[in-house]
């Protein structure tokens, strides 16, 4: 199968994707789609709604539950609106829940009792040949967001406290993968996800889905291709499964060589440097080597990732030095960032988020929760994987079996600039 065969098999269009709260182009979804039908009908072939689900934190991205719209945006029909025009994609956050979730109160209501007993990662079951508790080196080697272990307290009805397992923020709670209620609960979702109008499912976090004692917890294998794979079984081949990850961007080829689309987090940091300093050597370069079955990216709601384009530019060009001929250049993308979210700018020239190691090119407060409070966000050690050289057309896609294409011949995705 051709690429462009595959694109129509999956319900696509090689035309730009539009990334968008479904609250940025208006107050709703139905603002939404009146803004697409009127300014860009012919120029949008597919759009991203960002998490539209009822969520007690980070802008969406800690999930209540995944059954309803958000009644402030709208609901389900006003989706289904804009995917009788265009392709969809929806987020599912497969590493874990809201803290305010049924699922987790339930679980705090009766403990051993609720049927979600086993949905989350226990710290006394977790690290039970430890004694309830990983060992420093244990602890070390977890590839983590947080300067400690990752865990909250649970506190339940009965007065009792206990440990699980929290990679983000507090109100993110870790999901055992390997539960049967929680594989049950992933089934559900997806097929509810298809069934409303969705061509694409990103995978938000996927990376720290897997935990094994002993190990990163970070794209640990066989257990995370094993676990895209059963998520894609579910949806079957009419729908894709959209693995994210801002990683080295040799992560991206351990995906691509899995058989997924993966996005192309490098290109915005490289076409920058190319456009600023008139030197395209970096970009060219990225170009004749990049996986071929993936998503373009310009710009994200995260901002732009520096650690993506670790070993593909020198040090002194991502922005962790900033050099003298691109003056002001990440001031401005935190700020024209800002000026969208609605948020107060940060302090003039910073060279990256203060609070971040990767330097992620944003301010300093993340998504805002409306009107909840905003992700914790904390650093973790970097991962350095080995520089991966060009090797041509070295990957294959899902099912073109080793022909490959130009990189942007895949959908291309355009983030909303309004």
């Amino acid at each position: 199968m051709s690429l462009e065969e595959e694109i129509d098999h999956m319900k696509l269009s090689n035309k730009c994707m539009l990334i968008t709260y479904a609250d940025s182009l208006g107050n709703n979804l139905k603002d939404l789609d009146e803004v697409l039908d009127a300014h860009f009908a012919d120029a949008i072939g597919g759009v991203h709604i960002l998490p539209f689900f009822p969520s007690s934190a980070d802008r969406g991205f800690a999930p209540m539950r995944y059954d309803i719209v958000d009644p402030d945006f709208g609901d389900w029909d006003d989706v289904k609106t804009i995917g009788d025009k265009r392709y969809l994609m929806f987020d599912f956050m497969i590493n874990h829940i809201s803290r305010q979730s049924p699922y987790f109160q339930d679980f705090l209501a009766k403990k051993d009792d609720s049927e979600f007993a086993d949905f989350f990662i226990r710290y006394k079951d977790f690290w039970a040949a430890e004694g309830g508790f990983p060992t420093d080196e244990q602890v070390d080697a977890i590839y983590k967001r947080k300067p400690r272990a990752p865990y909250v307290e649970a506190e339940f009805a009965d007065g009792t406290t206990e440990k699980v397992w929290c990679t983000f923020g507090e109100e993110q709670i870790d999901i055992n993968v390997k539960s049967e209620r929680a594989q049950r609960f992933f089934d559900e979702t997806l097929r509810n996800m298809a069934d409303n109008g969705a061509s694409i499912i990103r995978l938000d976090a996927f990376a720290y889905a897997c935990k094994r004692a002993g190990g990163s917890c970070f794209f640990e294998q066989p257990d995370t291709s094993n676990l895209l794979d059963a998520m894609q079984d579910v949806l079957g081949a009419d729908i894709m499964v959209l693995p994210e990850i801002h990683e080295h961007y040799t992560m991206q080829f351990k995906v691509s060589e899995m058989g997924y689309w993966v996005y192309d987090f490098a290109l915005p940091v490289l076409t920058l440097h190319a456009l600023y300093s008139g030197d395209g050597q970096y970009l060219k370069r990225w170009m004749e080597m990049s996986p071929k079955h993936q998503f373009t990216t310009l710009d994200t709601h995260d901002g732009l990732g520096i650690v993506d384009v670790k070993d593909l530019l020198p040090l002194q060009h991502r922005g962790l030095q900033q050099p003298r001929h691109l003056p002001g250049q990440h001031h401005l993308l935190q700020r024209a960032g800002q000026r969208r979210r609605g948020l107060r700018p940060g302090p003039r020239h910073p060279d990256v988020c203060p609070r971040h190691p990767h330097g992620l090119l944003r301010g300093p407060a993340r998504r805002q929760e409306r009107p909840r409070a905003a992700r914790e966000h904390q650093g973790r050690p970097q991962h350095q994987p080995p520089l991966l050289q060009p090797r041509g057309d070295r990957l294959r896609g899902r099912a073109s079996g080793g022909q490959g294409a130009h990189p942007h011949d895949g959908a291309a995705q355009q983030p909303s600039r309004l």
